[in-house]
């Protein structure tokens, strides 16, 4: 996109949403509120459509979930300043630019979990409902316990972990709750027998409360 000053008025015609949200931080940064404001307006109303549809169809996407929106909360740009109105930008267009963002890119994405799971040895029950049900709650639980354990996103980590998450929903007699806690001590108590015998502090990297969802 050509660099504009703060003082022009940004022209969006024939800006297409996919070159809108791939702005580069430094040319976020050239934009006044109200030009910003207008480029944000756009994503957001692209991205509400999407989220609408999403909802008519009783889908939690991990793109809805990373977003943290859903549930009657839309994107926005309504009484933000120039700071939250960069902050909104960087949340909707990493919301576009997830394939779990569409129906269609969902449905790809619980097919190629649902392979994956198949190719660990997991058997999955039911049909689409049963397989979404699944998925949506190892995801829940991916996601919660990656905000409080950055090293799960090493894949010996992550696949581990999956592996335990696999176990704990296919026993079924433990609530999602339950299993979220158990994960997230047996995270931080592996990771720190790790750094002890690496001899590295840990303080920096976990959350260490047992808290509840």
């Amino acid at each position: 996109m050509a660099k504009i000053k703060n003082t022009e008025k940004v022209n969006l015609t024939g800006k297409s949403v996919s070159e809108l949200s791939r702005l580069s931080a430094s040319e976020i940064k050239k934009f006044d509120r109200a030009n910003l404001a207008r480029i944000v307006t756009k994503l957001n109303s692209a991205a509400n459509k999407r989220l609408k549809r999403l909802e008519q169809s009783e889908y939690s996407t991990p793109a809805m979930r990373a977003a943290k929106v859903g549930n009657g909360k839309k994107f926005s740009v309504k009484d933000k300043s120039l700071k939250q109105l960069r902050a909104e930008y960087i949340r909707v267009s990493n919301f576009l630019k997830s394939s779990t963002s569409t129906k269609k890119g969902y449905k790809t994405f619980l097919r190629n979990m649902k392979k994956s799971f198949e190719n660990r040895g997991v058997n999955i029950q039911g049909g689409a409902i049963e397989t979404q049900n699944f998925i949506d709650k190892e995801t829940r639980i991916i996601d919660w316990l990656r905000e409080r354990n950055p090293m799960l996103y090493e894949s010996a980590y992550k696949y581990e972990t999956m592996e335990k998450i696999n176990e704990y929903l296919n026993n079924g007699n433990l609530s999602e709750s339950t299993i979220k806690r158990r994960l997230n001590k047996w995270l931080k108590q592996t990771y720190e027998q790790q750094q002890r015998n690496s001899s590295i502090d840990t303080s920096n990297f976990f959350d260490i409360t047992d808290d509840e969802e």
